[in-house]
């Protein structure tokens, strides 16, 4: 198992992953991160345990928020705030930017 440390606040990121710890989905790992944090064009999920996936596309400047196209239906979309919590399943590049930092198991998150 790994655990994920987000640059996020102390207690937002504790607060996530006591949530990702409590679920017992095993199969899906799916990882906090914020919208913006999003590469474009890549699967988000709304909540942990959603099965409807969205694609990540630009930012509406009319809206002020950022637009996902519904991955089965591209004529339906949402629309997220900015530093909205939304999932990802893993991919290297996150963790390349420095977006999500795993490591092994421990008590406490890498940079607590």
């Amino acid at each position: 198992m790994y655990l994920v440390v987000l640059h996020m606040e102390r207690n937002e990121c504790a607060e996530i992953l006591t949530k990702l710890a409590n679920t017992k989905i095993n199969s899906i790992m799916r990882y906090p991160i914020k919208i913006q944090d999003v590469l474009k064009n890549d699967i988000i999920y709304k909540t942990l345990t959603s099965k409807k996936e969205f694609l990540k596309d630009s930012f509406c400047r009319f809206e002020r928020k950022y637009f996902a196209v519904d991955y089965y239906n591209i004529s339906d979309g949402a629309y997220f705030k900015k530093d909205k919590i939304v999932f990802v399943e893993y991919d290297q590049a996150y963790e390349k930017k420095g977006i999500l930092k795993c490591a092994e198991y421990s008590a406490l998150p890498i940079n607590y």
